[in-house]
């Protein structure tokens, strides 16, 4: 398909999706979502905001254990480029992974290291972000498929989602047991890299091959034995998915005090639930950030636990608010800072 019919697809879709969210805002009422925000406890609106800047600090943690490893970094530089990954995470379409090399690069500039071994390091604290998330995902999909009652065509594709992540992780452990490091393969591939048409820049970089292969195996090495030291502790392992999980619950807390602020009486289960499938879903979606997408399915399925529909839609603006004020805002500045002082 050409690329810029792919775009236009790409477009196409998000405003649908912006359409749909603007329709429900609309048939809930923006005066009732209003005069909500108005009427709320700001007691507890501010302890959704501390609830959420403390789990953006909590990963700030896992990830300065992480780094540690590598050079003395310090927690305060290391949060500031922590917000201006996020920054970069939620303005990245699709998997959203733009923020860890930004990070990585950061880091080394500031502490005289390899790019590549703090990179290694943000891997590891993605990867045990997305295991703690991967973990609530499949509980909630459970949930929802045993306890609640949806329509059956919802149930079939959780249903589908859950075996596909099943498949997936069962052939990754396959793969990873029956396929060996070999340099040769590692070699025929950035020989082809090198000499792909598209790929001048590396020709420009790199004037003879043996130079880029020399510098790209240096990299890669780097990064594996990074987090071949780590993974083999079975201390920082725990810590760090221990840390992962607690983010995760003290980002859910966020919700459930903003509920709190209506005086709405609701199940930390189900604001736990919602939130994990949102975002899950969000994950997923072409969009930066899920914006649009992400309020819509909250809104949905808070509706579907029974909650008032103007609560719904309240608790679900308020709650990305903070999110995106987070993320855009406070990582913007951040990663202005960190340009401006590293050019």
């Amino acid at each position: 398909m050409d690329k810029k019919i792919k775009v236009l697809l790409k477009a196409l879709l998000f405003i649908a999706i912006l359409a749909v969210l603007y329709t429900i805002l609309r048939k809930i009422g923006f005066r009732s979502i209003y005069d909500n925000i108005l009427a709320a406890d700001k007691v507890y609106i501010l302890l959704a905001v501390i609830a959420v800047v403390s789990a953006n600090l909590v990963w700030n943690l896992k990830w300065y254990f992480l780094a540690r490893e590598v050079a003395k970094v310090r927690f305060w530089h290391l949060f500031v480029v922590t917000l201006a990954g996020s920054f970069v995470n939620t303005t990245t379409p699709g998997a959203r992974v733009g923020g860890e090399p930004v990070k990585a690069y950061y880091l080394s500039k500031k502490y005289g290291k390899e790019k590549s071994k703090f990179f290694a390091t943000a891997l590891a604290d993605k990867a045990a972000s997305a295991l703690s998330f991967g973990i609530l995902s499949v509980l909630s999909m459970l949930f929802v498929i045993i306890f609640m009652d949806v329509e059956v065509k919802i149930k079939i594709i959780l249903e589908i989602i859950l075996v596909a992540m099943f498949l997936v992780v069962g052939a990754g452990i396959l793969l990873r047991q029956k396929i060996e490091f070999k340099s040769e393969h590692t070699s025929a591939l950035l020989n082809r890299i090198y000499y792909f048409s598209l790929f001048k820049v590396l020709r420009k970089r790199f004037a003879t091959y043996s130079n880029f292969e020399k510098y790209t195996i240096k990299k890669i090495n780097n990064i594996v034995n990074v987090i071949k030291k780590m993974v083999r502790q079975k201390r920082i392992v725990a810590r760090d998915l221990g840390l992962a999980f607690a983010r995760w619950i003290i980002l859910y807390l966020g919700a459930y005090f903003l509920f709190k602020s209506f005086g709405y009486d609701v199940s930390f289960f189900a604001v736990v639930i919602v939130l994990t499938l949102s975002l899950f879903a969000g994950s997923f979606f072409i969009a930066p950030g899920g914006i649009g997408f992400i309020e819509t399915i909250m809104i949905s399925l808070y509706i579907s636990f029974g909650i008032d529909p103007g609560v719904a839609a309240t608790v679900a603006v308020m709650d990305r608010a903070i999110f995106y004020f987070l993320s855009l805002i406070a990582g913007g500045i951040c990663l202005a800072y960190l340009s401006l002082k590293y050019k």
